[in-house]
């Protein structure tokens, strides 16, 4: 039996082969009208595109939304997703977040008119599912993992990061003052207030503050910081947990050079699935995600919105905690209105 091809759709559809290949690859408008016969044409045919066809197209393109270049580029998660988008014949190209609203709607306003990639995915925290949808003209886009977001497939108990690590800190180590150093900007996202309200939680075994820092932190941030930290210590706060790696970098360069030992002297910990903990010395203990099966299910999601699919139903994922080298018990002169104190929770 003569195997069926992309000109014996165009044929049938009666359209061009170039339009058959646009209605494949979502790399251009076309009309609901001509997608209906072209897909039509398909059905009828049971011709279904192959590898082979894909890579005659050049690969269409996935355009990934990240937060910024050198912390992403560190990311499991993303490192995971450009694989993935690979594997599945596709292009990644990354596009780092620009600065304001209105830049990023220009840029999203460009993708959705010239049609130039097949699909987008957002691992940048700053859009809303409406408004990604919206400016980019509807082009087949997915939100990596943000919990009641119409446009993520991923579910995730973010609110578990931070209890494991208060498991770990309050409960094995015995910490009863802890600091959570998170952005600024970022302190109403609805991750971090699963964090914060796990903090509520164990309110009658740790007492806890937040220090804020700008979501761009820049050197000339860093004497507040220096300020809040040496505050804290002297006020008996001996853990400190970051919401990425890189404000634990910056614990650790202000403990070496007040000679504080880590972790003798005081545990640190990121609630940020980050390759850079292994730089760390000693290691940093951090929150491990499930990247690989996360991404493959994220990618398969957006290439199911692009190929007209149906889509695959939600999925639940679960942290682990890796408790590196920097966490240890609090320094026996150290004392807290909760000493003695069951830690039931743990």
């Amino acid at each position: 039996m003569k195997e069926v091809t992309m000109d014996d759709v165009a044929r049938l559809s009666g359209c061009s082969k170039s339009t058959v290949s646009y209605c494949i690859s979502g790399r251009r408008a076309i009309s609901e009208h001509t997608r209906k016969r072209v897909l039509d044409a398909m059905e009828f045919l049971h011709y279904r595109p192959s590898r082979e066809n894909r890579r005659e197209q050049h690969r269409p393109t996935i355009m990934i939304l990240i937060n910024d270049m050198f912390r992403s580029f560190l990311s499991p998660q993303l490192k995971a997703v450009v694989k993935e988008v690979f594997d599945q014949e596709y292009l990644p190209s990354l596009h780092p977040l620009p600065n304001n609203t209105e830049a990023l709607q220009a840029l999203l306003n460009s993708v959705g008119a010239t049609r130039e990639v097949a699909g987008i995915l957002n691992m940048a925290s700053a859009i809303e599912s409406f408004d990604l949808y919206k400016w980019s003209g509807g082009v087949p886009s997915i939100i990596f993992i943000r919990n009641s977001s119409s446009l993520s497939p991923i579910q995730f108990e973010y609110a578990q990061c931070m209890r494991l690590i208060l498991r770990h800190l309050v409960g094995q180590m015995g910490h009863r003052k802890l600091v959570f150093v998170t952005e600024k900007e970022s302190v109403e996202r609805k991750s971090v207030l699963g964090y914060r309200k796990e903090l509520e939680n164990f309110a009658d075994q740790c007492e806890s503050r937040m220090i804020l820092l700008p979501l761009h932190m820049t050197s000339l941030d860093l004497p507040q910081l220096h300020t809040q930290l040496e505050t804290a210590y002297q006020e008996g706060f001996r853990a400190f947990v970051t919401l990425n790696a890189y404000y634990a970098s910056q614990i650790y360069r202000y403990a070496a050079e007040r000679q504080w030992n880590i972790p003798k002297d005081l545990s640190v910990a990121t609630i940020e699935d980050s390759e850079l903990y292994d730089w760390f010395i000693p290691p940093l203990a951090k929150i491990k995600m499930p990247s690989r099966e996360i991404a493959q299910e994220t990618v398969a999601a957006l290439i199911a919105q692009i190929e007209m699919k149906d889509p695959p139903v939600f999925s639940h994922f679960h942290a682990t905690f890796l408790p590196g080298g920097s966490t240890a018990p609090p320094p026996e002169e150290t004392s807290s209105p909760f000493d003695g104190k069951r830690t039931d929770k743990a």
